[in-house]
């Protein structure tokens, strides 16, 4: 369970859906690359949390997260970068009004399993 404040509940309870997304990824090289909504593609963070198959509770079975960021490469910036054996840690905020944020919450963190194996306009970790 996360820890929230109680403004950051009321936004997700007005169906607020004015996500900000920031990722810390650290390259085996110890370069340190900061995402945020702005170097995303569109609907570029995804996260799956698993227990069980979707139609029953498995006892015993192993809890499965993924995340996957799809990064907006068209400008090549990124190209440069070998993402194998990287580590990331993600976390959003939600945009109360204008002038505040909330807290960042700490969404996931964990292993680049699959480093792209050629770069393009868009890369998908």
């Amino acid at each position: 369970m996360r820890n929230i404040s109680s403004e950051f509940r009321e936004a997700l309870k007005s169906d607020n859906r004015k996500y900000r997304v920031y990722a810390s990824i650290s390259l085996k090289d110890g370069t340190e690359l900061n995402i945020t909504n702005e170097n995303l593609w569109q609907g570029g963070f995804s996260m799956e949390d698993s227990v069980s198959s979707s139609d029953s509770f498995d006892v015993g079975a192993a809890i499965v997260n993924k995340f996957t960021l799809t990064i907006n490469n068209i400008d090549d910036s990124f190209s440069e970068y070998d993402f194998t054996d990287a580590t990331a840690v993600v976390l959003m905020s939600i945009k109360i009004n204008d002038e505040k944020e909330t807290e960042k919450i700490r969404m996931c963190s964990g292993n680049i399993s699959e480093p792209p194996k050629e770069y393009s306009s868009i890369i998908t970790l």
